[in-house]
């Protein structure tokens, strides 16, 4: 989840409804070994078909909580700071991800059709997230190394200042 953390290193500060949003995110990433685990068991069986339905619709159950999490974290830039993210950063963020419900439904569909044609669409999309965003942002970005604002920390300052500041969003 790349793109969750990412957004959480720009919010500023934090309501209720986003940490509900954020926790139904996470409900979903937790759900995700169970539909694994009934697809590992059913490849090769009369049950693979639904048990890839189930792992696709899980993916899709995730690509929506994602979106609507980001869009309300953005909508307005309420949480987002002025410079360094703001607008430009959630619209290209939201660009890149907004089509990821749309392509897990076509994997959901294309398993009515064929099991393994959907299960490769799974893989290539797992990839395609797991990227950063700023391969998704910029073509020439691609083997280049983007400065983060740990860079100057060692290890452990950087998890300590993590620490404080997600106990600064909570307050």
């Amino acid at each position: 989840m790349p793109s969750r953390i990412c957004l959480f290193t720009h919010i500023r500060r934090s309501d209720h409804v986003l940490l509900v949003l954020n926790l139904l995110l996470l409900l979903g990433v937790i759900t995700v070994p169970f539909p694994t685990a009934v697809l590992a068991e059913n490849l090769g069986q009369p049950g693979e078909r639904t048990a890839t339905l189930l792992y696709s619709g899980t993916y899709v159950v995730i690509a929506i909580a994602f979106n609507v999490l980001w869009r309300y974290a953005t909508s307005r830039n309420r949480r987002l700071p002025g410079s360094g993210c703001g607008r430009n950063c959630g619209e290209a963020n939201r660009g890149a991800y907004s089509f990821g419900p749309l392509f897990y439904l076509v994997c959901f569909a294309l398993a009515w059709v064929s099991v393994p044609a959907s299960l490769v669409l799974n893989v290539v999309l797992a990839c395609f997230f797991a990227l950063p965003p700023a391969y998704l942002r910029r073509p020439s970005g691609i083997g280049r190394r983007r400065r983060s604002h740990f860079d100057h920390l060692s290890d452990g300052e950087a998890g300590v200042s993590t620490y404080r500041r997600i106990r600064d969003l909570v307050k």
